[in-house]
C-alpha cells in the first residue's frame, strides 16, 4: 500500500538537522521552479514548522511537482542521502499505485522522478 505524498514529505524532511533543514527553507525559497509555479516567499518559509513547510510544498506546487522540488533542493543543499532515500519510496509508491490500478506492472520509465 502507498504512503501519502505529504507523509513521504515530512519523513523526509524529519530526517534533517537543524542546520540542514534551515538550508532546505533557504534553498527553497531560491529554488528556480518550473514555468507557471512561484517560489514560496521567505516570510511564510523562514519560521515553518516541518508540517508548515509540507502545506507549503503541496499548495504552492501540487503533489505532482512537489516531491521533485524537494529532492532537488535536498541534493542542491548536500542531503544526497535523503533525496535518495525519498525519491526510492516516491518511485516505489507510484510503482504500487499503478500495478494495483491497471493490474499489470508499468513498463521502463512511468513511475521515475528524473
Amino acid at each position: 500500500m502507498s504512503v501519502p505524498v505529504h507523509d513521504r514529505l515530512r519523513f523526509a524532511l524529519d530526517d534533517l538537522s537543524k542546520e540542514d533543514l534551515e538550508r532546505f527553507r533557504w534553498k527553497l525559497n531560491k529554488f528556480p521552479v518550473r514555468q507557471g509555479y512561484e517560489s514560496i516567499p521567505w516570510g511564510r518559509l523562514e519560521n515553518a514548522s516541518i508540517l508548515r513547510m509540507v502545506d507549503l510544498l503541496l499548495d504552492f506546487y501540487t503533489e505532482g511537482y512537489a516531491p521533485r522540488v524537494t529532492v532537488e533542493v535536498l541534493e542542491a543543499i548536500g542531503c544526497k542521502q535523503q533525496a535518495q532515500r525519498l525519491r526510492v519510496a516516491l518511485e516505489s509508491d507510484a510503482y504500487e499505485t499503478l500495478r494495483t490500478s491497471t493490474g499489470a506492472a508499468p513498463k521502463g520509465d512511468e513511475f521515475n522522478l528524473q
